[in-house]
């Protein structure tokens, strides 16, 4: 997986965050957290609420079923052919796995702005008003 942009340094892979292929594309990640909320949910759903076009969610669905972290179903409602998608037990284990390694990046960050901080070195404290000192 690439490394996520400014994040090496921070004691997590080198920056990368764990996953084959990677969830941590937005439109990916917004796909798999959206499915992790739901059983299973219509294609047009996911489109809408994932404020995707249906190539993009097309191609994502794609990368995201060969991996094995989305089964997808197709079937017909009255005459209309409809794709449901949901996400499996691998998907989800990726997605938490993803999440938990942006949580210990985004902490590993702080504790490091705040070392350099308490240093005197490149910042100013934050006092949690929002207003710098």
């Amino acid at each position: 997986m690439p490394p996520l942009v400014g994040c090496q340094g921070f004691g997590v892979g080198a920056g990368t965050v764990p996953g084959s292929p990677p969830p941590g594309h937005p439109s990916r990640l917004a796909v798999l957290a959206f499915l992790s909320g739901c059983v299973e949910a219509d294609f047009a759903l996911v489109r809408d609420r994932c404020e995707l076009s249906d190539s993009a969610l097309s191609k994502i669905t794609r990368t995201l079923e060969e991996a094995g972290y989305v089964d997808v179903r197709k079937g017909r409602v009255s005459r209309r052919a409809r794709t449901w998608l949901s996400l499996t037990p691998e998907g989800r284990d990726a997605l938490a796995a993803h999440l938990d390694a942006l949580r210990a990046i985004a902490e590993a960050a702080r504790s490091a702005a705040a070392q350099e901080v308490d240093a005197g070195r490149y910042g100013v404290p934050d006092t949690g008003s929002g207003v710098r000192e």
